[in-house]
């Protein structure tokens, strides 16, 4: 869920946190864009 309505937490696109970076540097643990895990869906 990124783009339209995202959790604080999951942060993507728009308003990421520094420990949830997605599009630019993510980590393994918080994939999204590009291959993401099922407890952090972005861009589908």
């Amino acid at each position: 869920m990124a783009t339209s309505t995202m959790a604080p937490s999951t942060m993507a696109t728009s308003t990421m946190a520094p420990s949830t970076m997605a599009t630019s540097t993510m980590a393994p643990s918080t994939m999204a864009t590009s291959t993401m895990a099922p407890s952090t869906m972005a861009t589908s």
